[in-house]
């Protein structure tokens, strides 16, 4: 079997990831956000179904399926309050916020309660938080009318349940990262689902949307399977920081899809990050965290 490393599995997470996002923007604005995030989720719990299935992946039970299912849970609400942010508040503070506090909390709590990390790659957390913050600089357009209170409080809500999603997928068994992903694929997409049938929006079914969001889905599976993948059998914090670094990919989407302009700040978020990703692999040390590495 060929053998992925922590630190490549991060980077192909964010690639997708990147991707995802992008087209996910893309099908919300045929379909509507919130129809848009249901088929994205459903999509790609499908396709975790059929990879757990057909290989014969076993589903965690005791406190790995809890730890799935608070994750899922903590997706599904990190989303909704992303999208609520991105919609009333300003993106440009919002977006940073957001990616700060998704790779802080698993970093903190894996410091905490699994493992230290080297000074390589405390510097790497750090470059990669920074890089994040200038990959969104610029995001704010015509938003500077809207609160700053209400922004800053989605945001940091957001990223914190991002972040708890991420430190309770990087706590499973290695072997349980695929059964554990499809655990929280569910209490996601049950989520996505229920926001749908509160908002009672009316459906839109568009083809290119629909066909958008289906490779959306798919792109979302590979990415949240290559970051439990790197997290259980590497770093959580690395993998967190390296897998937040997905902006810069929708970023460049943006410029090469759709002709946007990058800024001179957010070309040094981008250079700095490929730096982060860098120091981060120099530091990793390819240790495994799973319960037994000081879970109790």
């Amino acid at each position: 079997m060929l053998a992925i490393s922590p630190i490549t599995a991060s980077i192909g997470s964010a690639i997708n990831f990147g991707f995802a996002d992008f087209m996910g923007g893309r099908a919300a604005l045929r379909i509507g956000a919130p129809l848009a995030v249901a088929l994205v989720q459903s999509v790609a719990t499908i396709f975790v179904v059929l990879v757990v299935v057909i290989g014969n992946y076993p589903i965690p039970d005791g406190r790995g399926f809890v730890f799935s299912l608070i994750a899922g849970l903590a997706d599904g609400a990190a989303l909704i309050l992303l999208y609520r942010g991105l919609a009333i508040g300003r993106i440009g503070v919002v977006a940073p916020l957001t990616g700060v506090c998704a790779i802080a909390v698993p970093a903190i709590g894996e410091l905490l309660f699994v493992t230290a990390f080297g000074p390589m790659i405390v510097v790497g957390i750090l470059v990669a938080a920074i890089a994040v913050v200038l990959i969104a600089h610029g995001a704010d357009g015509s938003d500077a009318a809207k609160p700053i209170g209400t922004s800053v409080v989605l945001g940091l809500a957001s990223g914190v349940t991002f972040g708890i999603t991420n430190l309770f997928l990087g706590l499973l068994e290695p072997e349980h990262a695929n059964g554990g992903t499809l655990i929280m694929r569910a209490g996601a997409v049950a989520t996505a689902f229920a926001v749908v049938l509160l908002q009672r929006q009316t459906m839109t079914w568009d083809r290119k949307g629909l066909a958008i969001g289906g490779g959306a889905g798919l792109l979302d599976a590979l990415g949240m399977m290559g970051l439990v993948y790197s997290a259980t059998t590497g770093l959580i914090g690395v993998a967190s920081a390296i897998n937040a670094l997905y902006a810069g990919v929708t970023v460049l989407l943006g410029v090469v899809v759709l002709g946007e302009r990058l800024g001179r700040i957010q070309i040094g978020g981008l250079i700095l990050g490929a730096v982060a990703i860098l120091l981060l692999a120099s530091g990793h040390g390819g240790k495994g965290v799973g319960f037994e590495d000081g879970i109790p």
